[in-house]
């Protein structure tokens, strides 16, 4: 249904043009302060593999992005200190983390369909069960349920490290931040 102050908005929008309206409403620049997080479908010309793509995702542990091409044993010791860090709430003593067997580089690419704000993190905890698969998803960002069971449906056949619990393979959940960099010009 549309109202009297909606139309008289869109009046306003158009005639004054969007940037105009959100100085105008506060509660309009609010809105767009808190943007939501959503899939996108590319275009075909941004699908073609002959075409080499900015990156347009950063992972980040603890504020800080690790090499994206490095396994767990390849990575730096204060890539892996950042790592562990990020998961201090959900590591045990003793207790490895789970990490993308080959890196973050193919998540990252596979996440180019998501758009959100840009350079604000999109805190997720991962749970890798015993064989590296990831079991659930949950997020400490708000986002719509439906936003995580498609960001499941996009991770769920992704290959993990499993977390070592004093050598044994175990449970253990990833907790990363999903930072978008924006559409390169």
């Amino acid at each position: 249904m549309l109202t009297r102050r909606a139309l008289s908005l869109r009046l306003l929008a158009a005639g004054l043009g969007a940037s105009a309206v959100m100085a105008l409403l506060p509660s309009a620049a609010l809105a767009a302060e808190t943007a939501t997080w959503e899939f996108f479908e590319p275009r075909y010309d941004q699908l073609s593999p002959n075409r080499k793509r900015p990156v347009t995702f950063a992972i980040e542990f603890d504020g800080v992005r690790v090499a994206p091409g490095r396994s767990w044993n390849r990575l730096s010791d204060d890539d892996r200190a950042a790592v562990i860090r990020a998961q201090v709430k959900h590591l045990k003593p003793g207790m490895e983390p789970p990490y993308p067997k080959v890196g973050t580089a193919p998540l990252i690419e596979r996440l180019r369909r998501v758009r959100g704000p840009v350079g604000q993190a999109l805190r997720l905890n991962l749970e890798i069960d015993t064989f590296g698969r990831v079991n659930s998803i949950a997020s400490e960002t708000p986002v719509s349920q439906q936003f995580l069971g498609d960001m499941l449906q996009l991770l769920l056949n992704s290959s993990f490290k499993t977390a070592s619990c004093g050598g044994e393979s175990c449970t253990g959940v990833i907790t990363m931040d999903l930072v978008y960099l924006g559409d390169p010009d």
